[in-house]
């Protein structure tokens, strides 16, 4: 388990994970779903963050919905939904 999610259950809290790197989602699809497989069952870990303000680094509202769709059907195929 990453050391802030220790952190973060030591004070009894829970914290989002992040699913961007460089605000590019879908160039780090792999990444992000990897990422969700590796924390599966972590106790710390509250939700996942696609991104903040989508639209304004050139994300299509479209291409957000295809992104949410795609990481939620590999979800639950890793058994993670």
């Amino acid at each position: 388990m990453p050391r802030v999610l220790e952190q973060a259950l030591a004070y009894g809290l829970y914290a989002g994970v992040v699913l961007y790197d460089g605000m590019k989602i879908k160039e780090n699809f792999e990444r992000s779903r990897q990422r969700m497989a590796d924390l599966k069952g972590c106790p710390g870990v509250l939700g996942y963050g696609f991104m903040d303000e989508p639209f304004v680094w050139g994300t299509e509202p479209w291409e957000m919905n295809e992104l949410r769709k795609r990481l939620g059907d590999a979800a639950r195929l890793a058994g993670l939904r």
